[in-house]
């Protein structure tokens, strides 16, 4: 597992921002009060490449796999927001269609998510156990979700390896600061390894 922060935020861009980090505040309540439009204003205005980089990496390793292996297959953007990796991944992933799936707190912000090209929606809070089933998805992404007072990696790490298939993929970003400081993330890996995940 390689980290940096190379794609990483420069800090809160507003007063929003800065309260999404508090984890005291109901997320739900606070995102909608972002708003779309001013959440992807703010975000666009960090300069923030996470989208990006997960996109380019997921495009990467599904080109590697057959139209035949991905015929029906299902990604699924874990904290999608309104849909900044969707729309990364959508325009460079030239292969066979693969359903897009999108899981947030917010059911306001999935709509500019699946306005953006998501096959479906679902409202979903990553600190609790999922709904999907087992090998659900042969790749999972995650950016700018894994971050202080929002996901933590217990018991969302578990969830996701849960839900990914043998021999999927999944790209998650995580704060600097949040994954040192923490401990818990170094922890869950090690569980996720140490039961045969690589």
């Amino acid at each position: 597992m390689c980290l940096d922060n190379t794609s990483g935020a420069f800090g809160a861009s507003s007063d929003m921002h800065a309260r999404s980090f508090d984890p005291s505040q109901d997320k739900e309540d606070c995102y909608r009060e972002w708003g779309n439009e001013k959440y992807d204003e703010d975000m666009t205005s960090l300069g923030y490449t996470g989208p990006a980089t997960v996109a380019a990496a997921l495009v990467k390793y599904l080109d590697t796999m057959s139209s035949k292996t991905l015929e029906g297959a299902s990604i699924l953007d874990a904290g999608c927001g309104t849909g900044f990796v969707g729309v990364e991944f959508l325009k460079t992933w030239k292969g066979a269609p693969v359903k897009l799936v999108g899981a947030d707190i917010s059911p306001e912000m999935m709509v500019s998510a699946k306005e953006r090209g998501y096959t479906e929606c679902h409202k979903v809070d990553l600190n609790k156990p999922l709904d999907y089933a087992d090998a659900s998805f042969c790749g999972i992404v995650s950016s700018g979700t894994f971050i202080q007072g929002h996901v933590n990696a217990d018991p969302a790490l578990p969830e996701l390896y849960r839900v990914l298939t043998s021999g999927g993929v999944a790209i998650l970003t995580v704060r600097t600061t949040f994954f040192e400081e923490s401990g818990q993330f170094s922890t869950e890996i090690a569980k996720i390894e140490g039961a045969g995940g690589n």
